[in-house]
């Protein structure tokens, strides 16, 4: 039974992990709910460069030297090369200079464990956010970070007036593109393109897709703006239309799609060798 504590307006979720059963996993579930959207509005209004990092298993295993999951290397944006390599110290001190701090509440055990503290919110909220659209109803200028083939995707799917209906968005301020794999082996080196786009937009706020690499761009890229970032994770697969619909808030999501394109199958992606529900997909 999924606690009503853990509802979030105009989203689902298909099959709830057992810590939603119990109010007592968050009791501060809604208040801090609200905290976070309070937040994002002011500091965008106010100009503050925020960064909010979204935790999950592949940064613990990644900050943790396992090559497990997407922390594998190849897998997603990892490194190339073995982690275990001096370089990981370097990892380590970045991951721990943004502002905020996001984890899964199933997660918050691993979340202590690699940052010494607990998190500022929770990363139940930037789903649930994008999944019943509520940033795109309060930022009209939103700018999006992701890998480029899910950029190119939403680029060709915004253009689609059943789609921008759906999102509630007429478009993006600005798009920019981080490599599909390996862009946490090439973040130290590609943030100060990423930084010129970021100084140049006008937009709002920024939702940030863009998984392992987070770790070190989100405090390089802090420099740059003057609006928050934010790391919402599967929520840029929402966007692009290749969410699995059983990830947390996402059940009653509808993927829009592109017809007659090879483009999903290059998408190196845990999502994407999952199945899309067919009765909640629309292609274009």
């Amino acid at each position: 039974m999924f606690h009503k504590n853990y509802h979030i307006d105009g989203t689902s979720y298909k099959n709830p992990e057992a810590v939603y059963r119990d109010l007592e996993s968050y009791p501060l579930f809604q208040k801090n709910l609200e905290v976070f959207k309070d937040r994002l509005k002011q500091d965008s209004k106010s100009k503050i460069n925020s960064t909010f990092y979204k935790f999950g298993d592949g940064d613990y295993y990644l900050l943790k030297n396992q090559h497990r999951g997407t922390a594998k290397p190849g897998m997603r944006d990892s490194f190339k090369y073995n982690l275990l390599n001096p370089s990981n110290k370097y990892l380590n001190k970045m991951s721990k200079k943004s502002d905020y701090y996001l984890s899964l509440i199933q997660f918050i055990p691993e979340f202590e464990e690699s940052f010494n503290r607990e998190p500022d919110f929770l990363a139940e909220y930037v789903y649930g956010l994008v999944a019943n659209k509520w940033f795109f109803k309060n930022f009209k200028k939103i700018g999006i970070i992701g890998s480029n083939l899910k950029i190119q995707i939403i680029k060709e799917l915004i253009k689609k007036d059943n789609y921008k209906e759906y999102l509630n968005c007429e478009g993006f301020e600005t798009y920019i593109e981080i490599p599909q794999i390996y862009a946490l082996s090439k973040s130290r080196y590609i943030y100060k393109k990423i930084g010129r786009q970021i100084k140049e937009s006008k937009a709002e706020i920024f939702l940030m897709g863009v998984g392992l690499s987070q770790n070190i761009l989100l405090p390089k890229l802090k420099t740059f703006s003057t609006v928050p970032l934010v790391s919402v994770g599967v929520g840029m697969d929402a966007i692009a239309g290749c969410v699995n619909i059983n990830r947390p808030y996402f059940g009653n999501w509808v993927n829009y799609r592109i017809k007659d394109t090879d483009i999903y199958e290059k998408i190196n992606d845990v999502t994407m060798k999952t199945s899309i529900n067919k009765a909640q997909t629309v292609y274009l």
